[in-house]
Order: structure tokens, then C-alpha cells, then sequence
């Protein structure tokens, strides 16, 4: 509910209020039958079961609590929107019903309840940080465990919580949740059948340009337009850059590297603005890596091209060593990666498609 719904309520609540008034003054009480037929007594019940319906934690309060509802709700001495403010901070109180059954998986399903999004994205790791423990090995092999309510306890507490699973990319490890009653028809693939449709944002500077004879490829639909190759940084004789930024960094907390942390990275930037989508890293026509951004430039600037020496240490982004390993290792043996960029702000949808699509030979989740 939004601050004017709440203010409009109580608008409403407070004519019915005066009009309870001049009625009482009128017939001398108001304590006799509240049922609908029984004019203005009973339509000041009405109203105060929209009020209930349209705050349904009313009831479950503390004692405390409830009480500081009925004086707000009733406190005329403050703006509308100063009480629709305080009223929709109570409600935001609300805990989510208890499940019908108990079991560790109903972090999960309260994560997913708590969203109030009628679609939900995750990735292996994040519900395995949502949950506080590791996935069994079922998770990694089988559809099934994900969606079959009679036989895995985990699709039966998102149940409980009225979510189901959607999509689910065994492969890239990412899963998506969806609320039960939405279609059953895949938003993605509705994604695919309107992208003709489909509005990128109005800002100038989330709008990639697009320049004439410029090079384009169709992946699952999409158009997606080259950006340039990558090129890394070198030196006066045309030698690679190569530097170890994890030997700069004050590691007090004795951190230790990561799997990509050791060895040497390379320097690399793009000539890009910041544009929300998706892109593609491209080595001799084949596509090796799938990502989206909200920021293309500083994806690829601070990001891939730019190692910090934190990020080679456990705790950092794993996924901009590995991939800046990939391109310095392809230029060693003479391959260049070609950028491909698709702007949209649809973007997590659309790599989510691109990923179930597409088997690449880095997306596999295996920054452990």
C-alpha cells in the first residue's frame, strides 16, 4: 500500500467518524446491531474492515502496538500523511505467517515472502548465504529437487511461503522463483516474444549509440552490437603490462588468496558509457562468457580491467581475476576477446535466458 492509498483511507475513516458523531448525537447511542442494513452504524463498520483488510497486521499486534495504531489512526492534530507514514511504518512490522511445516529451508521461502516480488532471481551461492549452510549435491544435478513439492522439502517450504521455482540453470547455477498464481508461461521467454516492445531507459546516458555499418550478431533473438576488442595495456616495445597487485595490499587481517588471487593480472579498458544490459565476450565467433551490468564502462574500467589488490584476497570479486586471467592468457597466445554489448534494463532476465541457452566455457560457477 502506498502513502495516498493510506491517506485516502483515512480520509474516509475520519468522514465516517463525523458522520458516527451526528449519529450518535441523533439517535443518543451507537450500541446496538453493526449489521450492513443498519445505515450509518453499519457503514462505519465497513469502513473499519477496509481499514483491517488494507492493514492486516492490525490484529496481531502487541497490546502495545495496537494501541499506538488506534491513536494515530485517530489522531487528528497530525497531517494525513504524517499518520499514513507512522501507520505504513507499523505495518512494516509485519512477520510473515508461520509455515505449516518446520524445516531448515524456510529461510529460503522468508527471504523470497519478505520481497514481496512476484519473481525472484538467485544464484546458488546467494541462497546458499540465505540459508547458512551448502546446497546438497542433488541441488547441482537435479530439476527435480528444485520444483517437486511430495519428494524435497525445499519446494515444499517455498510453497508454504507462496513461491514455486521457475527457472533453473543447473549449469551457471542460478535459480529463479516465482509467485504461485503468476502464469506458468516463462516471463523470459514473454520477454523474448515482446523485446520489439521492449523500453530501454529514456536517459541519455543509459542509451548506447549506435553507429552505422557497425557490426551486429543474433543471440536468442537479441541484437547484440559489437563494442570493440579488448585491448591490454602495454609498453613502450609493445609488451603486455603485467602486475600483482596482491602484493601492494596491507593484508592485517591474514586473508588468504582466493583460487585466481596468485600470479599476475593485465590492464585493460573500453571505450563505453555507462549503459545497463548484457554483453558477450567473443573469441573466434564463439561466445566464452555471458554477464550483465547495470554500467557497462564501469564494469570492464574498474571492474575486469582493474585488479585491486583486495579482490585477489577470500571475501573479494573472484569473477574479475578470473576472467582478466582469461583475456592476458588468450593474448599470450595471439587471440583477442570481442566485446558484444545488448542495452536494456531488462538485463537480468535477458542473461538469464542467454545462460540457460548457452553452455559457455566460463559462466560455470567454479569461484570457489
Amino acid at each position: 500500500m502506498t502513502i495516498q492509498d493510506m491517506v485516502d483511507l483515512l480520509r474516509v475513516h475520519d468522514a465516517v467518524e463525523d458522520l458516527g458523531e451526528i449519529a450518535n448525537k441523533l439517535v443518543g447511542s451507537l450500541d446496538y446491531g453493526f449489521g450492513y442494513d443498519d445505515g450509518i452504524i453499519g457503514r462505519l463498520d465497513y469502513i473499519n474492515g477496509i481499514i483491517r483488510r488494507n492493514s492486516p497486521i492490525y490484529d496481531d499486534f502487541e497490546d502495545n502496538e495496537t494501541q499506538r495504531f488506534g491513536q494515530v489512526l485517530n489522531d487528528r492534530k497530525m497531517t494525513y500523511e504524517e499518520r499514513a507514514r507512522i501507520l505504513l511504518d507499523l505495518e512494516d512490522k509485519e512477520e510473515p505467517a508461520p509455515p505449516r511445516r518446520k524445516t531448515k529451508y524456510n529461510l529460503l521461502g522468508e527471504y523470497l515472502y519478505r520481497s514481496e516480488q512476484d519473481e525472484v532471481t538467485l544464484t546458488f551461492d546467494q541462497i546458499k548465504d540465505i540459508l547458512g549452510f551448502e546446497l546438497p549435491s542433488s541441488a547441482y544435478k537435479y530439476d527435480a529437487w528444485w520444483r517437486d513439492p511430495k519428494s524435497h522439502p525445499q519446494a515444499r517450504a517455498l510453497n508454504d511461503y507462496g513461491y514455486k521455482a521457475g527457472i533453473i540453470n543447473i549449469v551457471s547455477h542460478i535459480a529463479q522463483f516465482k509467485r504461485i498464481g503468476e502464469s506458468n508461461e516463462s516471463s523470459l521467454s514473454k520477454a523474448i516474444e515482446s523485446k520489439a516492445k521492449a523500453k530501454v531507459n529514456a536517459k541519455a546516458d543509459s542509451l548506447m549509440p549506435i553507429k552505422a555499418g557497425v557490426d551486429t550478431i543474433k543471440v536468442c533473438g537479441y541484437d547484440f552490437t559489437y563494442v570493440q576488442d579488448i585491448e591490454l595495456e602495454r609498453d613502450s616495445n609493445g609488451k603486455v603490462v603485467e602486475y600483482a597487485p596482491q602484493s601492494k595490499y596491507q593484508n592485517t587481517k591474514g586473508k588468504r588468496l582466493h583460487n585466481y588471487g596468485s600470479g599476475t593480472f593485465c590492464r585493460f579498458r573500453i571505450d563505453a558509457g555507462q549503459w545497463p544490459g548484457v554483453y558477450l565476450w567473443v573469441v573466434d565467433d564463439e561466445i566464452i562468457y555471458i554477464g550483465e551490468t547495470v554500467k557497462l564502462g564501469q564494469r570492464f574500467n574498474t571492474g575486469y580491467g582493474e585488479i585491486a589488490g583486495v579482490n585477489c584476497y577470500e571475501g573479494g570479486q573472484k569473477t574479475n581475476c578470473k576472467m582478466n586471467k582469461v583475456v592476458l592468457e588468450l593474448s599470450k597466445i595471439g587471440k583477442t576477446v570481442k566485446l558484444y554489448f545488448f542495452n536494456t534494463t531488462d538485463y537480468k532476465r535477458v542473461e538469464l535466458e542467454l545462460l540457460g541457452a548457452i553452455n559457455t566455457q566460463y559462466n560455470v560457477k567454479d569461484n570457489t
